[in-house]
């Protein structure tokens, strides 16, 4: 639901604290996507290694992952639903690659970084 339309709502339910309650709970699931988050954190992957993360996020919230490294540095990220179907894949050698959806439902999603460098690197995972 956009930010505007949850300003028009408050303006209509002046006086109602039940709209009002709701309303804020809508802001609040707009803000993070996970239900533990948002979430910075850095972490090493071993060369050709592949490393899992799992993340539950909250149903109809925008949900955003992605990683940060080095320039030099060629990482890759797919992300998969609780029936294990690919809901987006960020690679490439850049400063920060990151996917954003809306899930349908709450639930954890697996996360696997894949680093294709040939040694070990250090690299940011974030979401919110």
């Amino acid at each position: 639901m956009p930010a505007a339309l949850l300003t028009r709502a408050e303006a209509y339910a002046a006086g109602r604290g039940d709209y009002l309650g709701l309303i804020s709970e809508q802001r609040q699931e707009r803000e993070r996507g996970a239900l533990r988050g948002p979430f910075i954190q850095r972490a090493l992957a071993p060369a050709g290694a592949v490393q899992r993360l799992l993340v539950t996020f909250a149903r109809g919230a925008s949900a955003v992952f992605g990683i940060a490294g080095d320039a030099d540095e060629e990482f890759e990220f797919e992300i998969f639903d609780a029936n294990g179907k690919l809901i987006c894949r960020g690679s490439g050698r850049s400063k920060a690659t990151q996917c954003n959806w809306v899930p349908d439902t709450t639930a954890e999603v697996e996360i696997k970084v894949r680093n294709h460098g040939p040694t070990a690197n250090e690299f940011t995972f974030f979401h919110n």
